[in-house]
């Protein structure tokens, strides 16, 4: 549904229905960081990876994340979220 929403330009109801009706934090960020929302997306990506009991899970959100990143041009805090340890998987 939020798939439609958002082709039909309503991203924000579809923002809405990712947010309250369970886990899909890679379609949530997505949409966010298309609004141009990108510290939001980026803080849904790291509630995920916080929440994700398999390490598989954790480094497949971390792939996302690097990708959302890199998309919006934001190397920098990649490059210390890795040096960190932070959202790297």
């Amino acid at each position: 549904m939020a798939r439609l929403l958002d082709e039909q330009g309503r991203a924000e109801d579809a923002i809405r229905i990712l947010r309250t009706c369970g886990p899909a934090p890679r379609q949530l960020a997505a949409l966010l960081a298309g609004q141009g929302r990108t510290d939001e997306a980026v803080r849904v990506i790291d509630r995920a990876m916080d929440d994700a009991k398999q390490s598989s899970v954790v480094e497949e959100l971390a792939e996302v994340q690097a990708d959302l990143l890199i998309e919006h041009r934001r190397i920098d805090e990649l490059r210390t979220r890795a040096e960190t340890g932070r959202g790297t998987g």
